[in-house]
């Protein structure tokens, strides 16, 4: 889901001035994503080293907890992020309060105070969040949905199609709050909203909020995780907020608000990253990730700054390496260099033309090292069988032509 208000984008659209006014505002949100290499000793920023530091855009924070709020996340990655949302909750900007309104383990008090938002999309992402939602009492969930008919609509249509509640709340009594609530709205004067409470309340009759949870989901939930974000020695990425009274080109992390740590699984996000400043400090820390998806999708990428494709283009894997090939990080690359990323990979051949567009340097360099006799260029000595032989004649003619 997206956190830019939909009022805002609709105006945005209708007027170019929108467009200056929605830059100003999105660089207001007093967040900053940090990073820095793990020491010793308990997570946290005075343990990090190697530290770099980004203000960040509204929008661009939305978008990176999105994606972890998105996924199937460990419990306990789950429990350690809800402080932050709580804080959130509490934030000057109504876009960050709907992303705490989308956060995993509200406190409470979080959801009262969101429940009371004067924003229309705060409560609108709350509706959607049945599982904050139901932490109301029966009197307050009444009170919130009548505030507004479309807020009670997107309360009742999350319910049909809601999975479940999670053990904790089941066992701190929520079914019976859901029953209680539907009961409330089998007179409305709404027929639709009538039908779907019969619906709800034939789903509670048949245990249908208490489903059994998917073997994959369980394993996901009770990962023991004890590093999810990163181990000794590996960079780490958070989301923090900024000392308030900090200047822009002296930006600080407040010690004293809770760290929103992202999780290893979604460091991969983090590859296209185009914030001005700090991208290649960024980059190229990434470019020294242990997991593979993460290099995968930074060298996919173009463009990427000399220091990043330097670190990349030894990589033991030849798919990160032959992506450099075919974007215009190649651009970085000497002649030699790129022989021996295409020294022995005959297969690139069959591909060429749509997995590998080449720029000019790297396909003529990949036509002189294959067609060339020698161990590389003699393709019919390897798989003549496979009718790569003629494809070399193929090739030789591509060559001469654009030559």
């Amino acid at each position: 889901m997206g956190f830019f208000p939909r009022e805002f984008m609709l105006r945005k659209v209708r007027h170019h001035n929108f467009y200056e006014l929605a830059d100003k505002l999105e660089s207001v949100s007093l967040l900053s994503l940090f990073g820095g290499r793990r020491k010793e000793g308990q997570l946290s920023f005075d343990t990090l080293e190697d530290v770099f530091i980004c203000p960040l855009k509204t929008e661009k924070a939305g978008s990176l907890m999105s994606r972890v709020l998105n996924k199937n996340t460990a419990s306990i990655v789950v429990k350690e992020a809800s402080a932050f949302f709580n804080r959130l909750a509490q934030h000057h900007d109504v876009w960050m309060r709907e992303i705490a309104a989308a956060g995993h383990g509200l406190s409470e008090e979080a959801v009262r105070l969101l429940a009371k938002d004067h924003g229309f999309d705060v409560c609108n992402v709350l509706a959607k969040n049945p599982e904050n939602l139901f932490k109301l009492n029966v009197e307050e969930l009444i009170a919130f949905v009548t505030r507004d008919e479309a807020i009670k609509s997107q309360v009742f249509q999350n319910l049909v199609h809601f999975s479940g509640f999670s053990e904790d709340m089941i066992e701190a009594g929520v079914i019976e709050k859901l029953k209680t609530f539907v009961e409330a709205f089998t007179n409305d004067s709404d027929g639709e909203l009538r039908e779907t409470a019969e619906e709800l309340r034939i789903r509670i009759e048949e245990n249908e909020f208490v489903a059994t949870k998917s073997a994959h989901l369980r394993r996901r939930e009770n990962l023991s995780c004890d590093n999810p974000y990163g181990r000794i020695g590996e960079y780490v990425f958070a989301i923090g907020f900024l000392k308030p009274d900090g200047e822009i080109n002296a930006s600080e992390i407040d010690p004293n608000e809770p760290i929103f740590w992202l999780p290893v699984s979604v460091h991969s996000s983090l590859a296209y990253w185009d914030e001005q400043g700090v991208q290649e400090e960024l980059l190229t820390r990434l470019a020294q990730s242990k997991s593979f998806d993460v290099r995968r999708k930074l060298s996919e990428r173009r463009d990427l700054p000399k220091a990043v494709v330097d670190e990349l283009k030894t990589d033991k894997s030849f798919i990160i390496r032959s992506n450099l090939l075919s974007r215009n990080s190649a651009q970085h690359l000497t002649d030699d260099e790129i022989r021996e990323m295409l020294r022995g990979e005959l297969g690139v051949m069959r591909d060429w033309d749509d997995c590998f567009p080449f720029d000019k340097r790297v396909e003529a360099i990949a036509l002189e090292l294959f067609t060339n006799e020698g161990p590389d260029g003699l393709i019919a000595q390897e798989s003549d069988k496979q009718g790569i032989a003629g494809r070399t004649q193929i090739v030789k003619v591509r060559g001469d032509n654009n030559g």
